[in-house]
């Protein structure tokens, strides 16, 4: 009997196979000569007909051909080639087909079964709701459904913020519920437990153990203090300087210890005012400083007048010597104030001869003597003989003539960009001319303020010269020469102050001493390398004065590449004759 191992076909094929072998088993069994056991004739066949000796059998030639039957390979299996192979419902699929790989397009879902679809899925069970809303049941996890958990584990969360549960060690779960050691311990009256609320041993009633005596200062084991204290326990005392502002009880604001309560006591926390009581203080404490004169003011104080020396309507005050001031009681009516070496003040009040008179006999008919003798009685001397009077511009001098009164103070002033002064060249400044026309005295002020800006050019050493003539111009003679520090190549602006004081004048020459001031904007640079800069010199220069049309003016050389502006210019003379 031949045997066939059939390869797991599509079971169509299997079928297919089976029936092909029980047709062969049989055509065998039905062979003569028991079943294959030899060759049997030809002729020793039955069964045969005429025409077609062989219809119950099949040629080995129809073996793997049309309408034949399939062969077996090496492997006693069909070959593939024999094998109806393909995509539809009479063919069998190959093992590399491409519908059998993931990366084949799966058949769409029916959208019916969806939530709102005609036929959706309802869920049952432990679900509830439909199969896009499914929700776990209430009471559905039980505890069998939980993800198993080690002995002695409890689910909870020890992790920082909120996330997913966490199975806890029996040390984390005492964590989280805030339990300290004696958690841990059983109920109970000998060591390593604790004791139950209601223990007996708690109770009023319980006799105390006696404390050990020798521990005593007197004892064999004395307790001696330390730290900040001194001494046994029976007699500690709390060490010198131990007792620090920390370890004293807190007290409020602006407050100070001391007591003001009656009789000796307690050490208190005192107010500002109770403080004040305490020492005595007066309102003055208390009073800003600003309320009261300075050291100064005071001894300003001390030297003034007072007022109340004066006691009567026109009374005035007179020295009687250095710093000591008295009283001059008002005079009467037709004396006048005289200077009196004899009186203590210095002065005195004097009665006028012939009772007040300008007459000094009283006696008006000596108006009728000769002109000279009535204006000397009269004390007008030669204002009797004017012949003319004079104008509101004029005033009368004891010569008897009309004069225009020199001014006392000579003053210039241009507040505006006056003039641009050009660079390596003596200048003379634009208004800066003064004419003192011969008039200075011991005293007189001659003062320029200019106002001054100059560009990023220019780094030499400026020169400032005072000149006095009669051109008002670089030609007047130089009186005294000031040089200027160093110039910086930055922009800036300065004030320049320059005085000169008279302090002795004859009709031809004159002495004075001269300061001159430089202060600029910028720190060192600019108009100088350093800040502000001021000179002073008294040594007297000497110089022709006597001119009555003497001009006195300034000069400057800026330097070379310098370029000044001068912004305003103020020139005065004071205390003129």
């Amino acid at each position: 009997m031949v045997s066939l191992k059939l390869p797991p076909l599509d079971p169509s094929i299997q079928r297919a196979l089976f029936v092909i072998k029980a047709y062969v088993d049989n055509s065998i069994a039905a062979i003569p000569g028991g079943g294959g056991g030899g060759v049997t004739a030809h002729s020793a066949l039955t069964g045969l007909t005429v025409g077609n000796d062989h219809t119950q059998y099949q040629l080995s030639s129809a073996k793997g051909a049309a309408s034949g039957y399939a062969s077996l390979d090496a492997s006693v299996l069909v070959p593939i080639a024999q094998i109806p192979t393909g995509t539809t419902g009479t063919t069998v699929t190959v093992g590399n087909d491409s519908r059998l790989s993931n990366a084949r397009t799966p058949t769409a879902h029916v959208g019916t079964h969806s939530d709102i679809g005609t036929d959706p899925i309802i869920m049952g069970g432990d679900l509830t709701g439909g199969a896009n809303s499914a929700v776990i049941a209430t009471n559905a996890v039980s505890n069998t459904k939980l993800a198993q958990i080690a002995t002695a584990t409890i689910k909870g969360r020890t992790t920082a913020g909120t996330g997913n549960v966490e199975d806890l060690t029996p040390t984390q779960g005492r964590t989280v519920l805030g339990l300290g050691g004696a958690a841990l311990l059983a109920v109970g009256t000998t060591a390593g437990t604790v004791a139950a609320g209601d223990d007996s041993r708690m109770t009023n009633a319980r006799t105390p153990t006696a404390h050990v005596g020798t521990h005593s200062d007197v004892g064999s084991d004395p307790i001696i203090m330390g730290g900040d204290l001194t001494g046994g326990a029976n007699s500690a005392i709390v060490g010198a300087n131990k007792v620090g502002n920390a370890k004293l009880a807190t007290m409020a604001t602006s407050q100070i210890k001391g007591r003001a309560t009656a009789g000796t006591g307690n050490v208190e926390d005192l107010t500002a005012a109770q403080v004040s009581t305490i020492l005595g203080l007066g309102t003055a404490a208390t009073t800003n400083a600003t309320a009261y004169a300075t050291a100064a003011q005071g001894t300003t104080a001390d030297g003034a007048v007072q007022k109340s020396v004066a006691t009567t309507k026109g009374d005035l005050f007179a020295a009687t010597g250095s710093a000591v001031v008295t009283r001059v009681p008002v005079g009467t009516p037709g004396q006048f104030l005289k200077a009196d070496p004899v009186a203590s003040n210095g002065v005195s009040w004097a009665t006028l001869a012939g009772g007040g008179d300008l007459l000094a006999s009283n006696n008006l008919s000596e108006l009728t003597a000769t002109a000279t003798t009535a204006r000397g009685n009269i004390g007008v001397g030669n204002v009797g003989t004017l012949t003319s009077p004079g104008t509101t511009t004029t005033f009368l001098r004891g010569d008897a003539t009309f004069v225009v009164p020199p001014k006392p103070v000579l003053y210039n002033s241009i507040n505006a960009a006056v003039q641009t002064l050009p660079s390596g060249a003596d200048t003379y400044v634009t208004y800066s001319n003064l004419t003192p026309g011969g008039r200075q005295q011991a005293g007189t002020l001659l003062k320029w303020v200019f106002g001054i800006s100059k560009t990023a050019a220019g780094t030499a050493a400026p020169i400032f010269t005072m000149r006095w003539g009669t051109a008002g111009t670089v030609a007047d003679a130089q009186v005294f020469q000031f040089t200027g520090p160093v110039q910086t190549a930055v922009a800036d602006s300065a004030q320049v102050i320059i005085e000169v004081v008279f302090y002795n004048n004859s009709p031809t020459v004159g002495q004075f001493g001269w300061t001159f001031q430089l202060n600029h904007n910028l720190a060192t640079t600019g108009f100088a390398n350093i800040g502000g800069i001021g000179q002073s010199t008294s040594s007297g220069t000497s110089f022709a004065t006597n001119s009555a049309t003497s001009i006195a003016g300034i000069s400057i050389n800026t330097g070379a590449s310098a370029v000044w502006t001068m912004r305003y210019v103020s020139a005065e003379a004071i205390n003129l004759t």
